[in-house]
């Protein structure tokens, strides 16, 4: 009865201050689907980094956590079939991580870890801006004439605005964030005020519950997102 009145009393006090979720119950299906919309992506890029949002994004999913280096993780998740990833646009960035049910438990602090307590090592820093510099200075130019061609259409409808610049950011911008700079917009964007929950499949009352607690767990701040800017008339 204790326990009852606990998660009732702990339901109740998530659902008074309770972030946006999205739920798809699918009692036939074997994997979870957990998808985590942060409400920021690149428009929120400082003036002079352009970028940011998308290299700390990314840094969150490649580095690892406080716990797991990101190749152990690696390791841990290969015999569960199990993977996540982050993709940012102009408006929101969004965590994506799946896994078979059977493994939902192991799975689940990898996933809570990299969310609540992302490693942030120098390390890895280096080599995700590095990843991210060569794609604004080199990928972009030579992988797609079509790619290049509509986000120079897109500078050009957008000028002016924070949706001229792409996710990826602009080479001055990626080269001039640090990883303080990283941990700051996490700390300021990457929060429960700012956090959308989706998740879909065979998964229990009881795990939504652990995981919306968890969530509640990140920095509240409620920072003020730019209105996105309009293209040409």
């Amino acid at each position: 009865m204790k326990k009852i009145l606990f998660l009732i009393l702990l339901h109740f006090t998530i659902s008074a201050n309770a972030m946006e979720v999205v739920e798809l119950k699918m009692p036939k299906s074997d994997i979870i689907v957990v998808k985590l919309m942060f409400r920021n992506g690149s428009i929120s890029d400082p003036a002079t980094k352009f970028g940011l949002t998308n290299l700390t994004a990314n840094l969150i999913s490649e580095g690892g956590s406080k716990q797991y280096s990101s190749t152990e993780i690696k390791d841990i998740i290969y015999p569960w079939a199990a993977s996540y990833g982050v993709s940012v646009d102009k408006e929101v960035s969004i965590f994506t991580f799946s896994v078979h049910k059977d493994h939902l438990d192991k799975f689940y602090p990898i996933l809570a870890g990299l969310i609540q307590t992302p490693r942030f090592d120098e390390e890895d820093f280096k080599r995700v801006k590095s990843n991210q510099q060569n794609y604004v200075d080199e990928v972009i130019r030579t992988s797609s004439d079509e790619e290049y061609s509509k986000k120079t259409l897109e500078d050009f409808l957008f000028r002016g605005t924070n949706y001229q610049h792409p996710v990826a950011g602009t080479s001055a911008g990626v080269m001039n964030c640090s990883l303080e700079d990283v941990k700051s917009h996490y700390s300021s964007y990457f929060t429960k005020d700012n956090l959308s929950l989706g998740i879909a499949g065979n998964y229990t009352p009881e795990f939504l519950l652990k995981l919306k607690t968890m969530l509640n767990t990140l920095p509240s701040l409620k920072i003020t997102i730019p209105t996105p800017g309009s293209a040409r008339q």
